[in-house]
């Protein structure tokens, strides 16, 4: 919750430390009524940000979409049409308040070894670029070349030594190249 203390620690790091804010906007089941984004809520939401911080350069709409039903079950999931209509529906509002800024999506996440996880019955980066073609802002996503302990399926744990392996790194690079080359088709 974006209360007045913790809107006042994020204006002062930001001014402490002469960086630009990229603000991840909630649209988890508390956003929506009977599965629809509530739109007037985000739109007063923007309203009063764009006051507080009027120059927010990049806005992320949700966080790790594809993963959803994990934390929200199956109805909680949010699928390529509904986020698309969601993403065009917000980036409107958001140029109301914010007219320069960049709206990015949707965070999915990707794993060693078999990429995007759960792609083929979510949200799937590659339709998503292939469904908004040029609307879309930003592409975004996590990469995890290892899971922590608190993870419910677990591909490589996270340990001292894992997290030193060059193989890691190496697969980041080849999982940013292969959705560079997407995003460019």
């Amino acid at each position: 919750i974006l209360n007045r203390e913790r809107l006042n620690s994020i204006k002062r790091f930001i001014s402490e430390n002469d960086i630009e804010l990229m603000f991840t906007l909630n649209v988890g089941p508390g956003y929506r009524e009977d599965g629809k984004l509530n739109y007037q809520a985000l739109e007063e939401f923007l309203s009063k940000l764009s006051k507080e911080i009027p120059n927010i350069k990049v806005f992320e709409l949700g966080n790790e979409i594809n993963a959803f039903f994990l934390n929200y079950g199956l109805s909680g999931q949010i699928f390529l049409k509904q986020y698309a209509d969601d993403y065009l529906a917000v980036k409107s509002i958001l140029r109301k308040y914010y007219p320069n800024a960049k709206l990015a999506g949707p965070a999915n996440a990707f794993w060693p070894y078999i990429g995007e996880v759960f792609k083929t019955f979510t949200l799937n980066s590659k339709r998503l670029i292939e469904h908004l073609g040029s609307e879309l802002d930003l592409l975004t996503w996590h990469y995890y070349p290892t899971q922590s302990v608190r993870c419910p399926v677990q591909i490589e744990k996270a340990d001292k030594e894992s997290m030193l392996e060059s193989i890691f790194y190496d697969d980041y690079i080849n999982q940013a190249i292969v959705l560079t080359r997407k995003a460019h088709q």
